[in-house]
């Protein structure tokens, strides 16, 4: 009997630590936030964060009048708003008594009043098989991958927000992007990055003004970046005019199996102007849904586009639209030209969504692309919108001249409203064909999105 309960007496007194351990933490928590709270109140500091309006598909923050605006209160994101306050406190005291930083000018230290900053974000994740061809199945075990999707990678966001008048805002962002296993990066040659990355997507300050126009400067988006990406059809997270990004690094076969260096991400490029650049950029107001875009990017090239994003209520429609040059010449060797045209019928949820691109390359063949996509947006279910689509993309002269590229691919969308999570599945076709054709590659693909 003694041997019987000896194992349950010890049990029972781990329980009863662990149960002790369970209540004195938050309890000594607590004492320490209070303690940190009174420190913040001798000192008489108001607390640093502020609600901050966003709007959840925007880069930037909203007026505090605009009724579709979220509040997103940062005393959240630290458990405690009085303890934050209380280390800050407690940061500001340390520093009056002989920091290096205590010859600062205190109204430059201290937070700024009437700056918001706003902090979203995503993770993304997908599964990928792929089958090129390989019938031996020598390569077998190199085309299952897990993966971070190009189509929309990983990344963090720092938007801030000071609104001077009524008129006038000045603002910073700051977008940082992680992948580990990013389909660019990994091949059948090796189904495994060796080094996850971290970069830089945005790292800019703005200033606008509502009758003058937006003024950016530093690393973002160029003047014509996206301009053959606009899609209303809801599947972009899987599915868009960049149709190579899910499987960007995975190399097509000769016709003997032998892996012939040729990607799908250099074969199928969409040809979106000059992306992400260091660069100075103005946009003038928007009138009746347009405005117009012109950028200097380092190293001499330059481009412009012509932005068109409306909703029209009376017949049922929403249409974003995008033209743009890029006179890339003197550092890049191309000029180009492209755009795209999206359109939603909101009642019936059918859409329409068309790309167009060309590239005059100084070295290289005239490189062409079109794309076509059918979509269709339907609430099946309480907890967000179910969204499809199929599409077609075909390139000419892509890496060589008289090369061409075809691709065609169905996806399916299930959104999470109140967890700003997606859920996605789909597959896409590849064919490529220069002097020789190459085999065909099938990539499927199913994954999520989680917002936040």
């Amino acid at each position: 009997m003694t041997c019987i309960l000896s194992p349950i007496v010890r049990h029972a007194a781990v329980c009863l630590g662990l149960s002790a351990l369970v209540v004195a933490i938050p309890v000594a928590a607590g004492h320490a936030g209070q303690r940190l709270y009174d420190m913040s109140q001798m000192f008489n500091r108001p607390h640093p964060f502020e609600s901050v309006p966003y709007a959840q598909n925007s880069s930037q923050p909203l007026p505090a009048t605009d009724p579709n605006r979220v509040a997103v209160d940062e005393r959240s994101r630290f458990g405690r708003g009085a303890m934050a306050s209380g280390i800050e406190t407690a940061v500001q005291r340390r520093d009056s008594l002989g920091s290096p930083r205590s010859f600062e000018d205190p109204e430059l230290a201290a937070a700024p009043p009437n700056v918001h900053l706003a902090i979203s974000g995503h993770v993304h994740r997908a599964l990928l098989l792929i089958d090129d061809g390989d019938d031996d199945g020598s390569d077998q075990d190199k085309n299952f991958f897990n993966v971070d999707s190009n189509n929309s990678a990983t990344r963090l966001r720092f938007l801030a927000r000071g609104q001077l008048d009524e008129r006038r805002a000045i603002g910073s962002n700051i977008v940082l992007q992680f992948q580990s296993n990013a389909t660019g990066d990994i091949s059948q040659r090796d189904s495994s990055s060796t080094e996850d990355f971290v970069g830089t997507r945005n790292l800019e300050v703005w200033f606008s003004h509502i009758g003058y126009g937006k003024v950016w400067m530093g690393k973002g988006h160029t003047a014509s970046d996206g301009a053959t990406e606009r899609d209303l059809s809801g599947t972009g997270v899987a599915a868009y005019s960049g149709v190579g990004d899910i499987a960007a690094g995975i190399e097509f076969r000769a016709p003997g199996g032998k892996l012939s260096g040729n990607k799908i991400g250099s074969v199928f490029n969409n040809l979106d102007g000059l992306g992400r650049d260091n660069r100075l950029r103005y946009d003038t107001p928007t009138f009746r849904g347009a405005n117009f875009a012109v950028s200097l990017v380092d190293g001499g090239d330059w481009d412009a586009a012509l932005i068109y994003s409306q909703k029209l209520p009376k017949r049922g429609l929403a249409i974003v639209a995008a033209a743009h040059y890029a006179g890339a010449t003197s550092a890049r060797g191309f000029d180009q030209v492209g755009g795209s045209l999206s359109i939603l019928e909101e009642s019936s949820g059918l859409n329409l969504t068309g790309a167009l691109g060309l590239r005059d390359q100084s070295d290289g063949p005239e490189r062409t692309f079109a794309y076509v996509k059918v979509g269709w947006q339907a609430d099946f279910f309480r907890f967000g919108r179910s969204v499809m689509s199929v599409d077609i993309f075909t390139t000419q002269d892509a890496i060589a001249d008289g090369d061409d590229g075809l691709s065609a691919g169905y996806f399916i969308v299930q959104r999470f409203r109140e967890t700003g999570t997606e859920l996605y599945g789909g597959v896409r076709w590849y064919g490529y064909e220069s002097t020789i054709e190459f085999q065909d590659i099938v990539a499927t693909t199913a994954g999520v999105r989680q917002k936040f």
